[in-house]
């Protein structure tokens, strides 16, 4: 305690070391409540008055230290899902709390996804009404922006969950923009024990939000950045380098679910009459409907993706070669009816398509897809028009051509 002071009452060396005291402490206290009102700035905060002021500014200092280390190591991390992880390893360790949600925004979607619940990544929706995952803006964060405080009332936000109301849970979000949009929440879950424990961390806790935000604003950019390099400018469908960066992910997705995956290759019949009758831009016309069509026809989970010209492959996960071979002869069927716009001339177009499954025909992802070209090409020699499940006496048809 350095409030105290020394009363001199003698001008000899009693005296003296009373006022070398006094004035030391002064100076201790003047330079300490300095700090701290510094301090105090950098992280929104306010002196702690059941703590001394030597303690509460060491805590303080102490803990800027580590959010400066928190920044470091967020900077030099790969992806945003590593930044989640981090902060969600800061609630824990730091601030022990143990009932928390990180949220992913799509502003242009208007969908909000789980990064992190309760510390485990990917976990389920948990704390807030399931309506909140169609329309992101039935979260009040996300709608407003600011930080949402449910310490008090916890109907200020009424896409809190009705079982966690009942529970008498508490809650606190911050919001986290990405190019002049909310693009994370942290949503922070609280007893009713637990709320002045919190109340006295929020600025730090915050701090480690805010040195968060630009990260994950750089990482969000650099990300879709490469997503515009991984999707075909014209149809918006994958391209053939996402196949290449993804393969392996696909291959260790079956692996781990113990599933096969169905591969067709298909492209149009006679494309080149197109573009030579009514010209490239009508092709390429042609070619965007086609990519709707086999949108429409497939899963959202399902890849569709532009191999090359006029050349396409589907990837049906968790899915054999019987369904696929279902799922191909719809879209073969639903492209033979439909009536293409050539510049005002509407004409019906086919397509052929072949399929193999991994990885029942072929052990290696690479091997599959060469499997379903080769019944791609089988399709093409019998008429066109039609989908053709790869067999093994098809591989030996083409060794020996």
């Amino acid at each position: 305690d350095l409030s105290g002071r020394v009363e001199q009452r003698s001008k000899d060396e009693i005296g003296a070391i009373a006022k070398h005291f006094n004035s030391m402490s002064e100076g201790i206290t003047e330079k300490l409540t300095s700090i701290r009102h510094n301090v105090a700035r950098l992280i929104k905060s306010q002196h702690n008055p059941n703590v001394d002021l030597l303690t509460d500014t060491a805590n303080t200092v102490t803990g800027l230290v580590k959010i400066s280390q928190f920044k470091q190591a967020i900077e030099e991390d790969e992806t945003s899902d590593e930044v989640y992880q981090r902060i969600s390893e800061v609630l824990q360790s730091e601030f022990n709390l143990d009932k928390f949600s990180i949220y992913t925004v799509n502003p242009t979607k208007k969908t909000i996804f789980p990064a992190i619940v309760d510390a485990v990544p990917e976990e389920n929706f948990k704390w807030c009404d399931k309506a909140v995952l169609e329309n992101c803006t039935s979260c009040r964060a996300v709608r407003t922006g600011h930080n949402i405080d449910g310490r008090e009332n916890n109907l200020i936000c009424r896409s809190f969950g009705i079982n966690a109301r009942e529970e008498d849970k508490r809650y606190y979000c911050f919001p986290i923009s990405h190019a002049g949009s909310v693009g994370s929440v942290v949503q922070i879950v609280l007893t009713q024990d637990q709320i002045p424990n919190f109340s006295s961390n929020r600025p730090l806790i915050e701090s480690y939000i805010r040195e968060a935000t630009p990260v994950l604003q750089a990482k969000s950019l650099m990300a879709s950045l490469k997503e515009s390099t991984l999707n075909d400018a014209m149809t918006g469908l994958r391209n053939r380098r996402f196949l290449e960066e993804y393969s392996e992910t696909l291959v260790a997705q079956c692996k781990r679910r113990g599933t096969s995956m169905t591969l067709i290759m298909l492209d149009l019949d006679y494309f080149k009459k197109v573009n030579d009758t009514y010209g490239h831009d009508v092709g390429d016309d042609i070619l965007v409907e086609l990519s709707n069509i086999m949108r429409a026809n497939v899963r959202e989970s399902d890849l569709v993706i532009r191999y090359g010209g006029e050349e396409f492959l589907i990837i049906l996960p968790d899915t054999q070669a019987d369904a696929g071979v279902k799922v191909a002869e719809k879209i073969r069927a639903s492209v033979e009816s439909h009536q293409f716009n050539a510049g005002g001339v509407l004409i019906n177009k086919t397509i052929s398509a072949g399929l193999a499954d991994y990885p029942s025909d072929g052990q290696a992802f690479w091997q599959a897809l060469k499997y379903a070209d080769v019944a791609l090409y089988a399709a093409k020699d019998a008429g066109r028009n039609q989908v053709v499940r790869f067999t093994p006496d098809l591989w030996l048809s083409e060794e020996k051509y």
